[in-house]
């Protein structure tokens, strides 16, 4: 994010020309476009499709890895604002913010999983039975 600056002059000083491969506003929507569904596409047929994908356990591991990956995308965004990666550059800054989604997200399930599940069932134990047992090995 850039300073606002109360200089008018400064804020209307615009670069020559942009550096680097320029679209017009429609062929860079389309490129997005394209460049999207096909990473989509390919990420369905690799985890998701059930002829295609590398595990057979279609479609519940993706759905959950999509929802906390979303739910930590967002609460990155809307919470801290990406203020952790606005200081690189595109496409370092996109790299990054996937690459901490995808771990977030995969942490967060294997806490969920894990930790909340073994105090979860010495919980219920307790609750139904009165006394805490050694959990049963999974």
């Amino acid at each position: 994010m850039e300073p606002i600056s109360s200089n008018m002059a400064a804020q209307e000083e615009r670069p020559v020309a942009p550096a680097g491969f320029v679209l017009n506003p429609l062929a860079f929507s389309v490129a997005v476009f394209v460049v999207v569904h096909v990473i989509s596409l390919c990420i369905w047929r690799l985890f998701v499709d059930a002829k295609l994908a590398v595990w057979k356990y279609s479609p519940q591991p993706f759905g959950m890895y999509l929802f906390w990956g979303t739910l930590v995308l967002v609460f990155i965004g809307f919470n801290f604002g990406m203020a952790g990666f606005s200081a690189f550059r595109q496409p370092v800054w996109g790299c990054i913010t996937t690459v901490a989604t995808v771990a977030l997200a995969f942490l967060c399930r294997i806490f969920l999983l894990m930790v909340m599940a073994h105090w979860t069932l010495h919980l219920l134990q307790w609750a139904v039975l009165g006394t805490v047992r050694p959990a049963l090995s999974c």
